[in-house]
């Protein structure tokens, strides 16, 4: 999957515009062979067609999708992996406050819920908040 910290946006421009081929730029319908039914390719359709897919693959690298985007999931996955293969608490409550801007309090609060309810039920309640347009929460973290 790609990261968006390493996507190459002006390569994948040039990609796109390629992918365009000379819809725009000298297209020559004498010299351009027209498709098995003797239709040239609508340059507007063909520009769509390359934005679109150049725009997926950024959606894809970014998981739009998902309440929990990949560049949160990699921070946190990275400092996790630095830890070794089991991590303390005291370890990563130190790594939220210094690191990832967390208060004490909200690092204990983050550290508590994963522990505790895992991502099935985080998950669920993040979809939920996230319906509900609660960002920070009652308890004010």
């Amino acid at each position: 999957m790609l990261d968006l910290k390493t996507l190459d946006f002006p390569a994948r421009a040039a990609a796109c515009v390629d992918a365009m081929g000379d819809v725009f730029w000298d297209f020559d319908a004498g010299r351009d062979a027209p498709d098995d039914r003797g239709c040239y390719s609508d340059p507007e359709a063909t520009a769509l067609a390359a934005v679109e897919a150049a725009l997926a693959e950024v959606a894809r690298a970014v998981d739009v999708d998902s309440p929990c985007p990949n560049v949160l999931r990699g921070e946190y996955a990275a400092m996790v992996d630095g830890m070794g293969p089991e991590p303390r608490d005291a370890d990563i409550l130190a790594a939220l406050v210094s690191d990832h801007d967390w208060t004490g309090a909200g690092a204990e609060a983050v550290l508590s819920l994963a522990r505790r309810y895992g991502t099935s039920i985080l998950r669920s309640s993040l979809a939920l908040a996230e319906a509900m347009d609660i960002e920070d929460g009652e308890e004010g973290l």
